[in-house]
């Protein structure tokens, strides 16, 4: 639900006031389409390889971005 709630702030953040509903909805579509493929995917690598490969998986993938976010320094 934390997710959901982020993204809806990013959209809101990001959509043009002009067009604000279509743009909105237009983003909210493609994260649907992105969540729905992940979980096809995931739900695929749980029967495949099982729960605890599954995760230690899902976390090597996530740990270069974390380790590049901590070297990115935005000034405003």
């Amino acid at each position: 639900m934390g997710a959901n709630a982020a993204l809806f702030a990013f959209y809101m953040d990001a959509t043009n006031p002009k067009i604000g509903g279509t743009q909105f909805s237009l983003y909210n579509g493609i994260s649907n389409l992105g969540f729905g493929g992940a979980g096809i995917f995931v739900g695929s690598l749980f029967v495949l390889l099982g729960y605890n490969n599954t995760f230690l998986i899902a976390g090597l993938i996530i740990l270069p971005p974390l380790i590049l976010l901590y070297f990115i320094n935005i000034k405003n």
